[in-house]
């Protein structure tokens, strides 16, 4: 894929705060069994639409990877009343920077079909992460793991609905379903499983199903575990979070395994863990950590029985894409009231773009004759992915001035 800065920010990532009981207040509305929630897919970000104390509409990323619910904008909350109970602090990606929280109760969120009342939910005292910014849609806050919960839940692709049962009508036909025993741990749902980073052997793996993260996977290892990391491996920032970037690397794996399900020769990401550090990315079986993000999960109709502790996969009209790779070296960022602006604001050194002369902070005018104010993020990343050996012709602004550079889509790591 272009590089664009994967939000797995998500705070399932950086803190576990139980909240019990408060799931048990989401209800169907009255007199159905089941509610289908449309969501958009941006860049591999799921977005649904929900009202905030009934009143206030707002954009919400859906995580399976978080365990609480975060509003974003703390001036939503003050506009409504919302009351604080307490403040707290949570560290940050960067593991250094402690930021602010704020606690609340007794708060409404309205989903199409489905109103959650009186939840904790967590607000940014500051805001710390426009998550538009790198989606290319307005993001309001995240929705976590209580939905799923609650209910069935139901994650369709195809359409772009979340169709949440009551348990009382499962079970129901399952033909084509391949069927997985998650782990819970703190909240959220694992999988055990396996990948082949570069020889015939095989890694332990124990998957974090994570529908807040726009990407493959990613792997985690301490920093002396080279085994992990795969040939023509190349550094970069793999992530964006609450206080700063995720920096790690980008390569390609020989396989990814999910049952009787592989993917082969599939970029993924992966994040070295200093030494000392290291028993956090490993479970008591020495399996290590990792995430499996939209990109993998896309490819199936997914279904929740988080009661069961089941996950069922069904392979959609998906299923055999290819995942699109990074052949420009760009990582681009939207910005401006309608997103609709695009700044380059990682640049690999070993890319094309980077040996034309493209440089970090440059806003992006046209890509090949077409003004980038009437494109979108994910179509200016579908242009700069699309396949090699195209050329690319870039109008761009730097320092008030217009530039121009041209430079073909390769597969720049394997040059090195």
């Amino acid at each position: 894929m272009v590089r664009l800065l994967f939000c797995w920010l998500l705070l399932g990532g950086l803190f576990h705060m139980e909240m019990k009981g408060q799931y048990v207040n989401y209800a169907i509305d009255e007199g159905a069994k089941v509610a289908v929630i449309p969501f958009e897919m941006h860049n591999g970000f799921m977005i649904v639409d929900l009202k905030l104390e009934g009143t206030l509409g707002l954009k919400f990323l859906v995580d399976t990877g978080s365990d609480n619910t975060l509003l974003i904008h703390r001036e939503f909350a003050d506009i409504l009343g919302i009351k604080y109970l307490r403040q707290m602090y949570i560290m940050g990606v960067d593991k250094k920077q402690l930021i602010s929280v704020l606690i609340t109760e007794g708060v409404e969120l309205k989903l199409p079909g489905v109103t959650a009342s009186k939840q904790n939910i967590l607000v940014l005292e500051e805001q710390m992460i426009e998550l538009g910014k790198y989606s290319g849609t307005k993001i309001d806050g995240i929705l976590g793991m209580d939905l799923f919960k609650r209910f069935l839940v139901k994650i369709n692709y195809e359409t772009n609905h979340l169709i949440v049962y009551d348990r009382e009508i499962f079970p129901f036909k399952l033909e084509g379903y391949e069927a997985y025993d998650f782990l819970e741990e703190k909240g959220k749902m694992y999988l055990d499983e396996k990948v082949v980073v570069n020889s015939s052997k095989s890694v332990e793996m124990r998957w974090l199903i994570d529908t807040g993260a726009a990407l493959t996977v990613v792997i985690q290892g301490a920093e002396s575990d080279s085994t992990i990391l795969p040939v023509n491996v190349r550094p970069g920032n793999i992530g964006r979070g609450l206080g700063g970037f995720i920096l790690g690397y980008k390569g390609r794996m020989k396989e990814i395994s999910l049952g009787e399900y592989q993917f082969a020769d599939m970029e993924g990401n992966f994040q070295q863990i200093e030494d000392s550090l290291a028993t956090s990315v490993l479970t008591e079986n020495h399996r290590r950590y990792g995430i499996l993000g939209n990109q993998i999960l896309r490819r199936f109709e997914v279904l929740v029985d988080y009661h069961k502790n089941k996950i069922y996969l069904k392979p959609n009209e998906y299923f055999s894409d290819s995942v699109r790779e990074d052949l420009s070296g760009i990582g681009l960022m939207a910005y401006g009231l309608g997103l609709n602006r695009f700044r380059v604001e990682d640049l690999d050194t070993l890319s094309p773009a980077y040996r034309a002369g493209v440089q970090a902070g440059d806003e992006i005018l046209r890509v090949n004759g077409k003004q980038s104010f009437f494109s979108s993020l994910q179509g200016m990343m579908g242009t700069l992915s699309s396949k090699v050996g195209k050329n690319i012709n870039l109008i761009v602004r730097r320092n008030g001035e217009k530039m121009k550079f041209r430079f073909k889509l390769e597969r720049y790591w394997e040059n090195e």
